[in-house]
């Protein structure tokens, strides 16, 4: 079974991908950075579909990691430093960690 390459993406429709893949599910800035790479026609332009995101607040490693420390503690019953723990694993800015728990 032969394994399908995905076809590479201008900018326009590079763009329409990130806002399918943030829709499906929330994604820190690397991760989504890398996917872009990946189906990118033009590597240069996945900064400037980045930073549209950002512009557009659809991209927001802060606001992630408070989501995902908040669910954590109230749901879950975790602890301040399980969840800065579990937050080491994503690439999530390292000030954004620490400023929302």
């Amino acid at each position: 079974m032969r394994s399908r390459k995905p076809k590479a993406l201008a900018a326009g429709p590079l763009f329409d991908y990130a806002l399918r893949a943030l829709s499906a599910r929330a994604l820190p800035q690397s991760q989504l950075r890398d996917r872009l790479l990946a189906r990118a026609e033009d590597r240069a332009d996945v900064p400037t579909a980045i930073a549209r995101l950002k512009q557009y607040g659809y991209l927001d490693d802060r606001r992630l990691a408070e989501r995902h420390s908040r669910l954590r503690r109230d749901n879950e019953g975790y602890d301040k430093f399980r969840v800065l723990r579990e937050l080491r694993g994503p690439p999530c800015r390292p000030g954004a960690r620490r400023e929302r728990i």
